[in-house]
């Protein structure tokens, strides 16, 4: 794990401010999904991929409306 010896404190909602820095090294930015999880005492963050909402893949997606979906699953729908 890399430390950058930077301290940020939780706002009343519960929120954290990442620095500039981490945003823009992992390309992060407003809006961007994050997932979380616990490993003991440590709270482990990364960027969330996109997946596509009818079988999950996270290969060749497009968007529509906020939504990401597969190119397999785009052609599926032609067909319905």
């Amino acid at each position: 794990m890399k430390s950058f010896g930077i301290i940020s404190e939780l706002d009343n909602a519960g929120g954290v401010k990442l620095p500039d820095m981490l945003l823009g090294l992992y390309d992060l930015g407003a809006g961007d999904a994050m997932e979380m999880h616990l490993e003991g005492n440590k709270i482990i963050m990364r960027k969330y991929p996109p997946a596509c909402v009818f079988c999950g893949s996270t290969k060749d997606l497009r968007e529509y409306r906020d939504k990401s979906f597969c190119c397999c699953c785009a052609d599926e729908l032609k067909n319905y």
